[in-house]
């Protein structure tokens, strides 16, 4: 009986580490995914503005789906860009002085 009960506990052990690999190698493939997309969106903000710094850049899903690059401009503004996921769409730029405050919100 002690030797089933072996058996059965290395089993447990070898499907839950199969299941633990797997699920970081699923999580991985998505943030490279969402990495590539936010270093591209970078890139594009770059190409289309005089960007001095990039601070982070975050996904907007809307209407239409946007990066949003949170930048300071070479002559020191602070700005959103939003990067369409569509060549065709139209990039925007807004200062971030224009949002709206967490207790505005």
């Amino acid at each position: 009986m002690n030797e089933l009960k072996k058996w059965i506990f290395i089993v447990l052990a070898v499907v839950l580490v199969v299941l633990i690999w797997q699920s970081v190698s699923v999580y991985r493939s998505a943030m490279a995914e969402k990495n590539n997309d936010a270093d591209e969106a970078r890139k594009l903000a770059s190409e289309h503005y005089s960007i001095k710094q990039i601070k982070d850049v975050t996904f907007y899903h809307g209407k239409k789906d946007y990066h949003v690059v949170d930048a300071v401009l070479k002559n020191g503004r602070h700005v959103y860009i939003w990067v369409p996921e569509k060549a065709s769409d139209q990039y925007l730029m807004l200062p971030v002085s224009g949002g709206y405050t967490k207790s505005e919100i």
